[in-house]
């Protein structure tokens, strides 16, 4: 039925086969007539020349007939071989007309030749025309069977057309994406590189200013942002330069009222949600350690995205909430360890500055934070008179923290520092112009000068020698207690011995050590 992947015959020839068929029947019949005439011929003569003869008495009749044996000559078949093929292709179990044998009977051969033609009769009557119905409804099979194939390819085509349009339409999306970013990094990195050049400026500007300064006068006036701190004159005008306690919490309520629904939760799933996000920002800050840069880079890594809000639930205001939770979890981290763990204090500082230069919005947060829980660094706003040992501790842990910070090396893969050693100068130049009325100010000095003394001595050099005379003559003999005599010692030992590192410090190549699986601190 099949030729070269194609039906070997279609609709179109069932014509032909009908035409072809009654062609073959036509000239059988009309074989069959001739052959009778001839046989007929025959007997005639053979019975004429037996009377003529006189062989009479063989036995044969006149009326009798001889009869033809058959043989292969006289066989009649009533189907050509060309048609006999085209109907066994066709069909299996396509019928076969016998042949017969010629008969010297004339009745036999009229019995004979109603036979074939009842047999041709039933071919064109029944046979033929369930053939042409079962190739028909063969060939509209086939049909339906190739449009249906063709159908599924064309399916099969259109979505892999629509899969490749969106395939790329997800790779220009993305490619859009990461070209914004670029260029977002790029124009931040031009912000950095101004303001790191401004800084520079100023602190150049402040040296300069410093030098300048008359001999009789103990401590240098600083320059900050928007005046110098001026020793003389009005002293209330003196710290003018600092932001009042006021100012900084009305930054923080605002940022409280970004998002108010998390931070006083009124539903179970705003309440879900927090505690959720505050364990979230735990677990990370928890583990800020000084073991190894790399674990300490995964931290900052962990902090950093749920700063960007990955991996937080979905709600409005989960970014500011983490913000917000993280910025209070890092003065307390500073508050309960710091104030214990004096090692831990420069690697918490580095992962500050890191988060710091990596979102600008968390590091003014934590900073408000912190200025509002350690007094001491707000001088504008009134000191508190007495202190028990446990707030003293938390005071010395912010001490701490924010002398790392500004004396702490650039985060990694940056040259901008968000809060640099001018900012700790300023701190100190205030906390000394301040009077003695507790240890807390006394307190704070020796851990400024036991964490930063080395870095403020090779920034300010002559300037910081005749602070340090100020302090030894002028502002020790005013303290009393246990942080006057030891800072008292800090500064004999300094002149025997000189600067030393701090407690803790990070080396230079402190990024690149790894210690994942023994857990014990690299040696630096």
């Amino acid at each position: 039925m099949w030729r070269n992947g194609e039906p070997r015959h279609t609709i179109r020839d069932i014509g032909a086969l009908l035409e072809m068929a009654e062609e073959e029947a036509l000239h059988t019949e009309k074989i069959l007539r001739e052959k009778q005439k001839r046989m007929s011929a025959r007997e005639s003569e053979s019975g004429l020349k037996e009377l003529n003869t006189g062989y009479g008495d063989s036995g044969k009749s006149l009326n009798g007939f001889y009869s033809i044996l058959p043989s292969n000559e006289n066989q009649i078949r009533l189907a050509s071989a060309n048609l006999r093929k085209l109907w066994r292709k066709s069909n299996e179990n396509t019928f076969v007309l016998e042949a017969f044998a010629a008969s010297p009977s004339s009745s036999k051969n009229s019995s004979k030749n109603g036979k074939t033609l009842k047999e041709l009769d039933n071919v064109y009557n029944k046979r033929l025309p369930a053939r042409v119905v079962d190739f028909s409804a063969e060939y509209e099979k086939d049909i339906s069977s190739e449009a249906a194939s063709r159908e599924n390819k064309f399916r099969q085509a259109e979505q892999a057309y629509k899969k490749a349009l969106a395939e790329r339409a997800e790779q220009e999306r993305i490619y859009e994406e990461h070209l914004q970013q670029k260029q977002m990094k790029e124009r931040q990195k031009a912000k950095e590189e101004e303001a790191f050049a401004h800084a520079k400026q100023e602190a150049d500007r402040a040296t300069k200013q410093l030098e300048k300064t008359p001999e009789e006068s103990s401590v240098p006036p600083i320059q900050t942002e928007s005046a110098a701190i001026n020793t003389s004159g009005d002293p209330g005008r003196r710290f003018e330069s600092f932001l009042t306690r006021k100012q900084i919490e009305d930054q923080i309520k605002l940022w409280e009222d970004s998002c108010r629904s998390l931070l006083h939760p009124k539903t179970d799933s705003d309440k879900q949600i927090a505690m959720k996000i505050k364990r979230l920002i735990a677990v990370p800050i928890g583990a800020l350690t000084q073991r190894s840069g790399e674990d300490l880079k995964i931290q900052i890594k962990k902090i950093g995205d749920l700063l960007d809000g990955k991996d937080l639930p979905n709600h409005p205001e989960t970014e500011k909430y983490a913000t917000l939770c993280a910025s209070q979890r890092m003065v307390r981290l500073a508050e309960e360890q710091l104030s214990s763990n004096e090692k831990a204090a420069c690697a918490a500082a580095a992962a500050v500055i890191a988060l710091w230069d990596y979102d600008s919005r968390f590091g003014q947060l934590f900073m408000a934070h912190l200025y509002l829980a350690c007094p001491v660094l707000l001088p504008r706003d009134p000191q508190p008179q007495d202190i028990d040992e446990t707030r003293m501790r938390s005071y010395v842990g912010y001490a701490r923290l924010i002398t790392c910070m500004a004396s702490s090396d650039c985060a990694p893969g940056t040259n901008f520092h968000p809060f640099g050693i001018e900012n700790l100068w300023k701190i100190l130049a205030s906390i000394l112009l301040l009077p003695t009325q507790n240890e807390l100010g006394p307190h704070v000095v020796y851990e400024v000068l036991r964490y930063s003394g080395k870095r403020l001595a090779a920034y300010y050099n002559n300037s910081f020698s005749k602070l340090l005379a100020y302090i030894y003559n002028h502002y020790i003999p005013t303290a009393t207690g246990g942080p006057a005599a030891r800072l008292s010692s800090i500064l004999d030992e300094v002149d025997q011995k000189g600067w030393q590192d701090p407690p803790g410090n990070l080396a230079s190549n402190f990024w690149t050590t790894k210690d994942e699986h023994t857990g014990r601190i690299v040696d630096h």
